[in-house]
């Protein structure tokens, strides 16, 4: 009985672990919420007990104060070392003074009555230019006529010195030069006829804009008009030179008088078209000069004042050697009597804070300045993290191996007597930083091409994401979900053990059948 009971045992062990299962998918949410993102570049460094720096002038000239007293002894920070001669650097600080008090000096009543006038007069000179521009126009109507009519009897096909019969006779040189004049004498006579047609319209009275724009079509025009008559004196020329018949009366004389009456037109409508242009821009500059008298420096330029006046003190300041920070001035590299130079080494101060310096490559470096804040914890000491301020990052680096490394130095804003010389730490730098942002863990994060989502729901849909800052935890969240929806951050898909081979029955008969994932289970007798 006892044998039989344990084989039924057994049996239903067998059964039951034939026929296991896990279970359904199970989906790990979280919620998105607001917190702080940093993105940060990590290095490993050691510790040092005190930093050792060389006080430079950053002026040039002669010393005319020396701290001997500081020599060796511990002095804060601020504390005057040298000074150089300030001569100079005054006399150009306190112009920069004046120049910015004029600049924002309103200005008086005989000033303003000044750009006032001086604003008319521009607009006289203006109207006037218009007006002498309207008439240098009529007396190129009165030039052109003769001119162009001089030119069409050149070309009669009955008289003309040109004329068709006379010029084969000579070949085909002397027919090509008269074609060349022809074509650009007809083009010009037609700019010309067009532009009598529009003059007939416009007068004195007519807008400066309009006058302005036909004294520029007047000047092209004349300039066609001057290169037919460039074309016209080369083929009388050539025809003068190979015709036979010296009594023949040539138009030299005529095409010389139209060639200066043409460059003295030119020269006028030229001279017009200037005196537009620059006499409008007289008035543009005298409207500004008013308005800034009457309302006072622009914004930019009075910026520019400022600026100005800031960096002449910061160069004042330059000739003021000061302790940069609390420490021991350890020795002094000048004499009272010594001129420096931009550069030259006044002492040495150590401090007593600590620091350290830890190596980066030239991808992490590009993104590190002074000033920078990072997060400091170390191998030695658990739970301590002190914060520290980048001060100094190599200019150049140190190849190894192929690889380009630069050391960046952090002083520890907080001192710790537990902290050691030596110590191993490792370095945070905090690089860009977002506080109270809507964040979601990382492992909500999923791309699929150029697609950024999260998965949320049962069954899971995909959300498109706009992402911003990540660190190691989580990733800002700029659109596509809302504080408090719920994400999926981790999936655990359910799984089924099963044995699909019959076993015989204790009692001898039936088979089993099991069906895998959450299927039932058969069992006949």
């Amino acid at each position: 009985m006892l044998i039989l009971l344990a084989l039924i045992g057994v049996g239903y062990w067998a059964y039951a672990k034939s026929t296991s299962t896990t279970g359904e998918t199970t989906y790990i949410t979280a919620k998105a919420a607001r917190g702080d993102v940093a993105t940060t570049i990590s290095g490993t460094g050691q510790v040092s007990a005190s930093s050792q720096v060389e006080i430079k002038s950053k002026a040039s000239g002669e010393l005319t104060y020396l701290n001997t007293a500081a020599n060796g002894t511990m002095i804060k920070k601020g504390t005057l070392i040298a000074q150089v001669d300030t001569q100079d650097a005054a006399i150009t600080l306190e112009s920069a003074k004046i120049a910015y008090e004029k600049a924002t000096k309103p200005a008086d009543a005989s000033e303003i009555l000044d750009a006032e006038n001086n604003l008319n007069d521009a607009v006289l000179s203006n109207h006037k230019s218009y007006e002498e521009g309207f008439d240098i126009l009529a007396n190129t109507f009165l030039d052109l006529p003769e001119v162009m009519n001089g030119i069409l009897d050149i070309f009669s096909p009955r008289d003309g010195y040109l004329k068709t019969q006379s010029v084969r006779s000579l070949g085909e040189t002397a027919a090509a030069y008269v074609e060349n004049a022809e074509k650009s004498f007809y083009k010009a006579k037609k700019s010309y006829e067009n532009l009598v047609q529009r003059f007939k319209d416009i007068s004195r009275t007519s807008s400066s804009s309009t006058i302005e724009s036909f004294v520029s079509d007047a000047y092209a025009v004349v300039r066609e008009v001057s290169e037919t008559v460039k074309n016209m004196q080369t083929a009388v020329e050539y025809v003068k030179s190979h015709n036979d018949d010296s009594d023949n009366e040539t138009p030299i004389t005529d095409i010389a008088s139209w060639t200066t009456t043409i460059n003295a037109d030119l020269s006028s409508l030229l001279s017009s078209k200037t005196s537009m242009v620059s006499t409008a821009q007289d008035i543009v500059k005298a409207k500004v000069d008013l308005a800034d008298l009457k309302d006072g420096l622009d914004n930019l330029d009075l910026r520019s004042q400022q600026l100005s006046l800031l960096q002449k003190q910061n160069d004042y300041q330059d000739y003021f050697i000061q302790a940069p920070f609390d420490g021991l001035l350890a020795k002094l590299s000048v004499k009272p009597t010594d001129s420096v130079s931009s550069g030259t080494a006044i002492g040495t101060i150590v401090s007593s804070q600590k620091l350290t310096s830890i190596t980066l490559n030239e991808v992490d470096v590009s993104k590190i300045h002074v000033g920078q804040k990072a997060k400091l914890t170390f191998d030695a000491i658990d739970d301590l993290t002190i914060d520290g301020t980048v001060t100094a990052v190599d200019l150049i680096g140190t190849v190894s191996q192929g690889v380009v490394n630069y050391d960046v130095e952090i002083i520890l804003d907080t001192q710790d007597d537990r902290i050691k010389s030596g110590m191993s730490v490792s370095a945070s730098i905090i690089v860009d930083s977002k506080e109270n942002v809507l964040t979601v863990p990382n492992s909500a994060i999923k791309t699929q091409g150029n697609m950024t989502y999260v998965e949320a729901g049962n069954p899971p849909r995909r959300i498109p994401v706009r992402i911003g800052l990540s660190d190691d935890t989580v990733t800002e969240i700029i659109s596509g979900v809302n504080e408090g929806d719920e994400v999926i951050t981790r999936t655990i898909a359910g799984t089924t053990k099963a044995t699909a081979a019959a076993a015989p029955s204790l009692f001898g008969g039936g088979t089993r059948t099991t069906t895998g994932g959450a299927g039932a289970v058969r069992i006949n007798r």
